[in-house]
C-alpha cells in the first residue's frame, strides 16, 4: 500500500514539474521558444524521517491549507499516522537549458499517510514545492485517497487547493 501511494506522490510531483518547469515558470523571463528542452533529472535525495516528522509538525501549526487539508481528512473519519514509516520525502533537482541559460528547478515532496480504524482504506497529505533558479517558488498541498487501498486523484490545482476524491 505504502509502495503505491509514494508512486502516485511522485507522478504528481512530475506533474507539477511540468507545468512549473515550462516556459514562463515564476515569470521570471518571457516564454521559451518551443525549441526549449524539458528539464531533465539532476539528482534525486531521500529527506530523513526526522526531518519530515519536524516538517510535518511546522506545517501542522502554520500552514493554513495543511490544517485545511488535515481537517478534511479527520472529517473523513481519517488519522494520521504516527510511526516514522508513516512519513516519506525527496528532493529533487532538475535542469534545462534554453537559449544558451541554464535553469535549475528543484523539487521537495513531503507526503505523511493517514489510516482509517477497522477499514483498507488509506490517505495520504502531501505538499509539493518548486523553487526555480531565480528563487521563486511554488507550494502546492494535496490528499490522496485510496479506498480499499487504491489510490484515486483527480489533479492538483494549485496553491491552497488539493486532490478530490473521484466518484
Amino acid at each position: 500500500m505504502k509502495n503505491a501511494l509514494h508512486v502516485c506522490m511522485g507522478v504528481l510531483m512530475a506533474c507539477c514539474l511540468a507545468l512549473q518547469a515550462a516556459p514562463g515558470f515564476g515569470q521570471e523571463k518571457p516564454a521559451a521558444p518551443a525549441t526549449a528542452r524539458l528539464a531533465q533529472p539532476v539528482a534525486t535525495q531521500e529527506i530523513s524521517k526526522d526531518t519530515l516528522i519536524e516538517k510535518f509538525q511546522q506545517l501542522g501549526q502554520t500552514s493554513r491549507e495543511i490544517q485545511l487539508l488535515d481537517s478534511q481528512l479527520r472529517d473523513l473519519q481519517f488519522s494520521p499516522a504516527t510511526a516514522p514509516e508513516h512519513y516519506w520525502g525527496k528532493t529533487s533537482s532538475y535542469e534545462r537549458v534554453t537559449e544558451g541559460d541554464r535553469e535549475r528547478l528543484i523539487a521537495e515532496i513531503y507526503e505523511r499517510d493517514y489510516v482509517k480504524q477497522n477499514s483498507k482504506d488509506a490517505a495520504g497529505l502531501a505538499q509539493v514545492t518548486l523553487t526555480s533558479s531565480s528563487g521563486s517558488t511554488k507550494t502546492y498541498s494535496f490528499y490522496l485517497l485510496a479506498p480499499g487501498r487504491f489510490y484515486k486523484a483527480t489533479g492538483i490545482r494549485g496553491h491552497q487547493q488539493h486532490c478530490h476524491p473521484s466518484a
